[in-house]
């Protein structure tokens, strides 16, 4: 029997049947596959591969959707500061901080109207707001162990003041404000004023003395000294005869005073005989 049969699926894409022969009626038909030709298989090949790349873009598109979606949706629990507001301006437990200004350090030379203050440290419990404490002596202290005197007193409020006050102690606090020993609140600010080392003094008077007690008198008043040995016409060998400015006269601390002594070889006139 020969004839032409419909395959039941689309599975043989490799070949079509040709001839069927049928021998015995009672026997299963057999048939002859012939195998289809190289362009039908590439055919269906590249078919399948265009609708794999049909669909390739849209995937791609609908991808970069998502991830821009997410990218772009703000985060749910943004991070909180880990330095809390004011933070800066609260003095170190060791040592408190103070003003940037050249009248913090004690050791430098500090004008009469240099000043400093330090702000408050923020209080964050309503209990401490009513606290008070005793304020420490600090009449004589220089002003880096005054502040750390208020500070380990629970004082983190102060100002200083750099002025002429007549005192000999040079860069120490003279007086305080509330004075030593009241009971204040901890949040008050305790004023320190302290004596300047350029204030003008009076010159001390050092004519007559001998070069070494000179200098030790001016030096101990504040001042540097420049001397020099001339011929001034005194017979005091070696003592200061005039110095400059004169005596009593107001001069900065820490200028120059000069003093002039008189030498021992200086030519005289012969007597006559």
């Amino acid at each position: 029997m020969v004839g032409e049969f419909e395959a039941a699926d689309d599975s043989l894409t490799v070949g079509y049947i040709r001839q069927i022969r049928l021998e015995d009626p009672n026997e299963a038909p057999k048939a002859r596959v012939k195998a289809a030709p190289r362009k039908l298989v590439h055919r269906s090949a590249a078919r399948i591969l265009a609708q794999r790349s049909r669909w390739r873009p849209l995937a791609l598109i609908a991808l970069a959707s998502v991830l821009v979606a997410a990218c772009s949706s703000p985060p749910s629990h943004p991070a909180a500061s880990s330095r809390p507001a004011g933070h800066s301006s609260q003095p170190a437990a060791t040592q408190p901080a103070g003003s940037a200004s050249a009248s913090s350090s004690a050791s430098a030379s500090p004008s009469p109207s240099s000043s400093g203050h330090v702000k408050p440290t923020p209080q964050h419990s309503s209990s401490s707001a009513g606290a008070t404490g005793l304020v420490p002596n600090l009449a004589g202290d220089a002003l880096a162990p005054a502040r750390s005197a208020l500070f380990t007193a629970g004082f983190h409020t102060y100002s200083w003041l750099y002025g002429c006050y007549g005192s000999p102690n040079i860069g120490e606090v003279v007086q305080q404000d509330p004075a030593a020993g009241a009971r204040v609140a901890l949040s008050t600010r305790v004023h320190m004023d302290l004596q300047a080392d350029n204030c003008p003094t009076p010159v001390p008077n050092v004519i007559g003395m001998d070069q070494a007690g000179a200098v030790s008198t001016l030096e101990q008043a504040g001042f540097q000294v420049h001397w020099e040995y001339e011929c001034l016409g005194s017979s005091d060998i070696g003592a200061v005869i005039t110095q400059s400015p004169s005596p009593g006269t107001s001069y900065p601390r820490g200028d120059t005073v000069d003093i002039y002594l008189q030498a021992n070889n200086c030519s005289s006139t012969a007597p006559p005989v």
